[in-house]
C-alpha cells in the first residue's frame, strides 16, 4: 500500500504543479506592467514540469505493473498477493475487475477458504450492485458441468462445497 500511495501522491503532485504553473502564465502575462509576486519563478516551474513530465503519463495499470517488478522482494511479494491483485483489478478499471473475477474461477489459488469465500462475496456483491457486470462461464473457458452458470453461481456453489466438505468450516455454513 506504501509503494502505490507514493505512486498516487506523485501523481496528484504533478497535477497541483500543472494547475499552479497555468495560473501562474495567466498571471504573467496579465501582469506585464506590474508582476504579481510570485510569478517570477517561470523557468523553475517549466523546468519542474519536464522533470516530472514521466509522472504525468502514469496510469493506475502502470502503478501496479512498477510495483510488482519492484528491486524489492517485499514488494514484489506484496504485489502478487491475490487479496491485492483485487484491489489492482477494480483500481484499474470494469474490464479488468471482470477479468479477474473471470480468471479467479479456474485459478488454483481460488482454492484456498479465505480467497475462495472472498471472490464468492465478491461476485455476489458485483451481480447485485451491477447486475449483467459478470459474464457466465460459458464466455469463458471452462470445464465441466459448470458451462452455463453465471459466475455468482459458480462460486457459491465451489464455496458450499468447501463449507460441506470440511468439518471444521461447518460453523461458517
Amino acid at each position: 500500500e506504501d509503494g502505490l500511495l507514493i505512486h498516487l501522491r506523485s501523481m496528484v503532485g504533478r497535477y497541483v504543479d500543472e494547475v499552479l504553473a497555468a495560473h501562474n502564465d495567466v498571471r504573467r502575462t496579465v501582469g506585464v506592467r506590474y508582476p504579481y509576486r510570485g510569478t517570477e519563478h517561470g523557468p523553475y516551474e517549466r523546468e519542474q514540469l519536464t522533470s516530472t513530465s514521466s509522472i504525468a503519463t502514469l496510469h493506475e495499470a502502470d502503478i501496479f505493473r512498477a510495483l510488482g517488478a519492484s528491486p524489492y522482494k517485499q514488494v514484489r511479494d506484496e504485489a502478487s498477493d491475490p487479496f491485492r491483485a483485487a484491489i489492482a483489478a477494480f483500481v484499474t478499471g470494469s474490464h479488468e475487475a471482470s477479468t479477474f473475477v473471470t480468471r479467479t474461477a479456474n485459478d488454483a489459488s481460488a482454492s484456498s477458504h479465505s480467497m475462495l469465500r472472498f471472490i464468492t462475496h465478491l461476485a455476489i456483491y458485483l451481480d447485485f450492485a451491477v447486475p449483467g457486470f459478470l459474464p457466465s462461464l460459458g464466455d469463458m473457458a471452462s470445464n465441466g458441468d459448470d458451462d452455463g452458470l453465471p459466475v455468482r453461481e459458480y462460486y457459491l456453489l465451489r464455496y458450499i462445497e468447501l463449507l460441506t466438505s470440511d468439518r471444521g468450516l461447518w460453523h461458517l455454513a
